[in-house]
């Protein structure tokens, strides 16, 4: 049987590899945690094992941080473009510090890794619907002045970009 701390040493080798996935890490260290009975690490590891809950408590190398926004937007006789950076200010003083320009990794670990597996470039996280909805009608209605009233916002989402989640 490996003692407690031949088992960290161990932890603390293949947390030097690139070879070994953080979510195998993590269940090996919940497993120390348990073992040394360390409640505030084994919270911590499951959070990271299974996701965060809420914002609340979640560290700070989880975000907030500031998101690009783009847009496939159309407007009058056939007008549109694809991919068009919303600026946050377009949507009032405190729209920059909303969740829809703030990127937070809730996901559990597996699920970042799958992501960064993926093989693409950047991840994308939709607006809601009901936002979108939302926001046309304010567009439409004249509550963000800085916004040409006669177009509309088809698609809104956040650019993730692969290396923010590594």
């Amino acid at each position: 049987q490996s003692t407690p701390m031949a088992t960290f040493g161990a932890l603390a080798d293949d947390a030097a590899e690139d070879s070994v996935p953080t979510s195998v890490l993590l269940r090996r260290l919940e497993v120390l945690a348990v073992r040394a009975n360390i409640s505030e690490l084994e919270n911590w590891v499951d959070h990271e094992i299974n996701g965060w809950p809420t914002l609340k408590d979640i560290p700070e190398y989880r975000g907030p941080f500031d998101a690009i926004v783009l847009a496939h937007i159309s407007g009058p006789m056939g007008a549109g473009y694809e991919n068009y950076p919303l600026p946050p200010e377009a949507f009032g003083a405190k729209a920059a510090e909303g969740a829809l320009f703030k990127l937070v990794f809730l996901q559990s670990m597996t699920e970042l890794e799958s992501l960064i597996a993926g093989g693409e470039q950047m991840w994308q996280e939709r607006w809601p619907a009901d936002t979108v909805l939302l926001a046309n009608q304010l567009i439409s209605a004249g509550g963000f002045p800085k916004i040409n009233r006669t177009f509309v916002i088809n698609q809104a989402y956040k650019v993730i970009p692969i290396p923010a989640i590594v």
